[in-house]
C-alpha cells in the first residue's frame, strides 16, 4: 500500500467530523500489502 495524499486527507475529514459518524473507514489490499502499517504511520 501507498502512502496515497487521499487516503491520508479522507482519514483527516473522517476523524474532523463532529459527532459519531453512522459508517467506517476500510482499507482494502493484499495480505502484506501496508494496511497496518499505514494506520500505525498515520496515528
Amino acid at each position: 500500500m501507498t502512502t496515497d495524499p487521499a487516503a491520508r486527507a479522507y482519514l483527516d475529514y473522517y476523524l474532523d467530523r463532529p459527532g459519531n459518524p453512522d459508517f467506517a473507514v476500510m482499507l482494502e489490499g493484499p495480505w502484506g500489502s501496508g494496511k497496518s502499517f499505514f494506520i500505525e504511520q498515520y496515528f
